[in-house]
């Protein structure tokens, strides 16, 4: 275990001016401001990215198409999908057959 600690350590990083950093703390502020910096857009640069935002939350899909996709499923709907499904096949990761259902 000892061994797998010091291999997932860092010993030493460059800044962003090219200059090497050792102790942890100075590793640790150099590593959360580089993503900061990919991650938080400068003051001013905002106004265009709640455009972005907005539009990658507008619906896709049609008001038809999202009713289809709520509505309660009937018994026959559920006994139809599951005698689809091959007897020997485990549909999710637990390890049910499809049989057991």
């Amino acid at each position: 275990m000892q061994g797998r600690k010091a291999i997932n350590k860092f010993s030493v990083i460059k800044d962003d001016n090219g200059k090497a950093v050792f102790d942890e703390q100075g590793i640790v502020e150099v590593i959360s401001n580089y993503f900061h910096k990919m991650f938080v857009s400068p003051s001013g640069d905002h106004v265009g990215m709640e455009d972005i935002v907005l539009e990658a939350l507008s619906p896709c899909i049609s008001e038809e198409s999202n009713q289809t996709l709520i509505k309660e499923l009937t018994t026959e709907e559920i006994r139809q999908a599951l005698f689809n499904i091959y007897r020997g096949k485990a549909p999710r990761p637990d390890g049910f057959l499809a049989c057991f259902f």
